[in-house]
């Protein structure tokens, strides 16, 4: 049987706000999630990757403070498009067969859909 994974990690933003961050591994095989040890790194990779997380979301909040709503939103969404380049590009070269290809085409965020 396998088993999955999830570390969430809440954080203080202040004025009793807050911002929790998840990290989930899915579908560990039986031989590595009766392994003490190796579940016990895999939860310490997940609160790190939490970790990371969070220290970006401050980063890009300290960054964007003194910047117009405008501009930052430009920005985010250039971003989000040369990370959807990124993911599909990642994808694609894994599948040399297209029509293999088809079935992991939901990993692939529409672009037409998350734009505004």
């Amino acid at each position: 049987m396998k088993r999955n994974l999830t570390v969430e990690r809440l954080y203080t933003l202040g004025d009793f706000q807050n911002i929790k961050f998840t990290n989930t591994i899915t579908d560990i095989p039986q031989e590595l999630s009766g392994n003490d040890n190796i579940i016990g790194l895999l939860f310490l990779q997940g609160g790190l990757s939490c970790d990371i997380a969070y220290s970006e979301y401050q980063r890009r909040r300290d960054a964007i403070k003194n910047e117009k709503v405008k501009d930052v939103l430009e920005r985010l969404k250039e971003e989000r498009e040369q990370t959807y380049l990124e993911l599909k590009n990642e994808i694609e070269s894994v599948y040399d067969d297209k029509k293999e290809y088809i079935g992991v085409q939901a990993y692939i965020p529409n672009k037409e859909t998350t734009n505004e």
